[in-house]
C-alpha cells in the first residue's frame, strides 16, 4: 500500500482539479453596481392645433401700388392743396432717412458757400491790376521782371511826385508911376493832405482846401513918408508851393492880391498865382498873372509895369 495521503475522494491529480495547483490571490473585491433608478415619466407637452390659426398671408413678390385715395392726398399735398388731408408737420421720417436729409442738406449748404468763396475770390483778384499781373506773369514765368519793374516804376512815380511837392518860390521886380505910390502885398495860404494835393494835381479829386487865410506882407512903400520915390520894388521869396513845417504830408499853396494906390489916383489890383493851384474867385478889375519857370526853380510873373491914372484933382507935380 502506499504511504500517499489522498487528496480528496475522487483520486483526480491537484493540477488536474479545479483550482487545483499552486494557489492564486483571491481578486480585488469589485465594488457591486446599484441598479439603475427608473425613469422619471415627463407630463406630455400638449401641442397647439394650428387648426384653428388663421393662415399667414405670403408677402407679395413685387411692391404693390397705393390705393387711389392716398395717391390722390399725396398729390394734392405735393401741389400745394389743403385738400390732402395729409399734416406735413405731423410725417414722421425713419432716423437714418432723416439724417441722411440733414447731412445732404449741410453738404449742399457747405458746397454753395464754398462755391461762392471762390467766385469772391476770382472777382478780388480780376478786379486788382496788381494780383492780376502777378497771377499772369506767374505762369509765364517772369514773375522775378515783373517785380523788378514795378520796383522801378513805383521809384519813378515817387520821385515825380517829390517834384511836384517840391518847395517853389517866386519873385518879381515891381516898377511903377508915380514913384511915390503905395503897394499893398496880401498873402493867401491854403493848405491840404499831400494824397489830396496829388489827387488834384492828376485831376481826379476835387478841392476841398476851402478858403485861403490872408496875411499882409509888408514891403518898402508901407510907410512911404511924404514925396519919398520908390522906382522899383523887389519882391523874393514870395512861397507859391510849401511843406508845411515840420509835417511833410501837409502842402501849402500860396497866391499874392497885388494893390498899387495912391490918394488922387485910381489904384490897380493884381494877382499873382501858380495857375494850376489858385482855387479862389477874384473880383472885378483883378488881373491874373501866373508864376512861370524861367530857369532852374526860378519862378516869376511877366510884369510889365503899371501906370496909375490920376483923378482929375491930382496934383500936376505928382504926375
Amino acid at each position: 500500500m502506499s504511504d500517499k495521503k489522498d487528496n480528496g475522494s475522487s483520486g483526480v491529480p491537484d493540477f488536474l482539479m479545479p483550482g487545483g495547483g499552486a494557489s492564486k490571490p483571491a481578486p480585488p473585491d469589485v465594488p457591486t453596481p446599484a441598479p439603475p433608478e427608473a425613469p422619471t415619466e415627463v407630463a406630455p407637452v400638449e401641442e397647439e392645433s394650428t387648426l384653428d390659426a388663421p393662415p399667414v398671408p405670403e408677402a407679395p413678390r413685387f411692391p404693390q401700388a397705393p390705393s387711389p385715395s392716398i395717391s390722390a392726398n399725396v398729390e394734392d399735398l405735393l401741389m400745394g392743396s389743403d385738400d390732402s388731408g395729409i399734416d406735413p408737420d405731423e410725417i414722421e421720417l425713419e432716423a437714418n432717412f432723416a439724417s441722411t436729409t440733414e447731412d445732404s442738406r449741410l453738404g449742399t449748404i457747405g458746397l454753395g458757400i464754398a462755391i461762392l468763396m471762390l467766385i469772391g475770390a476770382v472777382a478780388f483778384v480780376m478786379s486788382n491790376d496788381q494780383l492780376t499781373n502777378d497771377i499772369k506773369s506767374f505762369f509765364a514765368g517772369d514773375i522775378a521782371k515783373e517785380k523788378e519793374q514795378r520796383k522801378n516804376d513805383e521809384e519813378a512815380k515817387f520821385r515825380a511826385e517829390q517834384r511836384r511837392m517840391k518847395n517853389r518860390y517866386g519873385e518879381v521886380v515891381l516898377n511903377y508911376t508915380p514913384p511915390t505910390a503905395q503897394v499893398v502885398l496880401t498873402q493867401l495860404k491854403w493848405s491840404e493832405t499831400a494824397e489830396a494835393f496829388l489827387a488834384r494835381m492828376d485831376g481826379g479829386g476835387s478841392d476841398t482846401r476851402g478858403e485861403p487865410t490872408k496875411k499882409d506882407i509888408p514891403n518898402r512903400t508901407s510907410e512911404l513918408k511924404e514925396r519919398e520915390i520908390v522906382n522899383s520894388l523887389p519882391i523874393s521869396d514870395l512861397p507859391i508851393i510849401e511843406k508845411a513845417e515840420g509835417d511833410d504830408n501837409t502842402i501849402d499853396t500860396y497866391a499874392y492880391e497885388v494893390e498899387i494906390k495912391k490918394e488922387h489916383y485910381h489904384s490897380r489890383k493884381f494877382l499873382f498865382a501858380d495857375k494850376n493851384h489858385f482855387a479862389g474867385n477874384t473880383s472885378r478889375g483883378v488881373q491874373k498873372m501866373w508864376f512861370a519857370e524861367i530857369g532852374p526853380g526860378v519862378y516869376t510873373v511877366g510884369w510889365n509895369g503899371c501906370d496909375l491914372e490920376p483923378k482929375p484933382e491930382a496934383r500936376r507935380d505928382d504926375y
